[in-house]
């Protein structure tokens, strides 16, 4: 499977006008079982090119594992001799858990790659994030642009599991036999995106995939319109 990654790497990085032995790469590193698969996918692809790989983890001190987390990256770290930046997020009361928490790694991601002349940041969403995200837009009668879902291009991002999906990676993680933390907020149900996750979707994928399906081809058709208004803007 690292294959796939590795071309999506050297695509990234042609993109960019430089050699994959040329770039710099700032993974954000939850602990999580899809940050653990890309980092190890992208740790193997560095023994062929030797690029550079930092990683960027976020405490956002919201669970009983927080620290638990926080150890493991700080193991992984030091087990690979990859840098790696801790920042702690304290969320306000009375906003919006999950975009708060979100907009803050990002803007946090954008510095650190700045302060560090990271190329690119590598995300680890997968092709189930992108179904939840659709189907949230869906329910919420967003507008067209916002029914393309989670962007594999934004900025410096690139997130090159995103048409892999969820059981994929885990597989790979168990056959390779790989250590990661689950976070214990993944299966809270008062989190819209979790009771989607875990009570809506699997109903819907056993039931009506052509749905699915939907929302996949309006995703590619919404992110078509876009680039076709884009380059005539151009």
């Amino acid at each position: 499977m690292h294959e796939v990654i590795e071309k999506k790497i050297m695509k990234y990085s042609s993109d960019i006008g430089k050699n994959i032995n040329q770039i710099s790469l700032l993974i954000s590193f939850s602990a999580g079982v899809d940050s653990v698969v890309l980092t190890d996918m992208l740790l193997k692809i560095q023994l062929k090119y030797n690029f550079n790989i930092r990683l960027m983890h976020f405490n956002h001190n919201l669970h009983s594992k927080s620290k638990e987390m926080e150890k493991f990256c700080l193991t992984f770290s030091k087990l690979n001799d990859i840098a790696l930046n801790i920042r702690n997020i304290m969320i306000p009361k009375k906003v919006n858990i999950e975009s708060y928490a979100r907009n803050k790694r990002y803007i946090l991601l954008n510095e650190q790659a700045e302060e560090s002349k990271c190329d690119l940041i590598i995300t680890a969403h997968n092709k189930d994030d992108q179904i939840e995200t659709l189907y949230m837009k869906y329910l919420d009668n967003t507008d067209w642009i916002s029914q393309i879902g989670i962007y594999e291009y934004l900025g410096k991002l690139r997130r090159p599991l995103l048409g892999l999906y969820k059981s994929e990676i885990i597989n790979y993680a168990n056959k390779t036999k790989l250590n990661w933390i689950e976070d214990p907020t993944n299966l809270d149900v008062k989190y819209r995106r979790n009771y989607l996750r875990h009570i809506k979707l699997p109903e819907i994928k056993k039931n009506n995939n052509e749905f699915i399906q939907k929302l996949f081809k309006q995703s590619q058709i919404s992110l078509i319109n876009k680039t076709k208004i884009i380059n005539k803007f151009n």
